[in-house]
C-alpha cells in the first residue's frame, strides 16, 4: 500500500518537487481548495492525527489511535505511549528526507486529553501547529 508522501506525489502530475493535496473545505469560490509544499503536509498531518484508525475501510491503516489516551493518567507512561503513537504516524506517512517534524505533548490541567504542539520543516520553509486531543473530538469518533 502507497504511504502518504506517495499519495501526495500521486495527485500531481509534475515533479516531486511539488507536494499537492487538497483542503476538504470548500472555499468562496465553491470548489475544494489546493494545498501545496509546506501547507499540504500540515493539513495531511492533522488529519492523520485527528482521524481514527479504521474510519476508512478501503485503508484501515489511515489514521490515529491518539483519541484512545484521552482519559489515560497525565503521566510519563501516558505519555510515551502517545509519543509511540506519533511517531509510527510519521513513520509511515511522513517518511521524506526532505520533512523534519518536531512535536511536544501538553497534558491539560483542567481537563482531560492533551495538545500536540508541532512544527514542520520542509525545503526550509517552517509552520507549527497544535492540535487538541480532548473529550471534543470523541464526538466525531463513531
Amino acid at each position: 500500500m502507497a504511504n502518504s508522501m506517495e499519495n501526495f506525489y500521486k495527485i500531481t502530475n509534475s515533479s516531486k518537487d511539488k507536494l499537492k493535496d487538497i483542503d476538504s473545505k470548500i472555499g468562496s469560490s465553491g470548489d475544494f481548495k489546493e494545498l501545496f509544499g509546506i501547507d499540504a503536509i500540515l493539513k495531511r498531518l492533522i488529519n492523520l492525527f485527528l482521524i481514527a484508525k479504521g474510519t476508512y475501510i478501503l485503508d484501515p491503516e489511515l489514521g490515529s489511535n491518539l483519541f484512545k489516551f484521552i482519559f489515560e493518567p497525565a503521566d510519563i507512561i501516558t505519555k510515551q505511549s502517545i509519543e509511540q503513537e506519533i511517531n509510527q504516524i510519521l513513520g509511515e506517512h511522513i517518511n521524506s528526507s526532505d520533512v523534519k517534524v518536531t512535536y511536544e505533548i501538553l497534558f491539560f490541567k483542567n481537563k482531560k486529553g492533551f495538545r500536540i504542539d508541532f512544527g514542520i520543516d520542509y525545503k526550509g520553509q517552517k509552520k507549527s501547529a497544535s492540535i487538541n486531543v480532548d473529550e471534543s473530538l470523541l464526538k466525531t469518533v463513531n
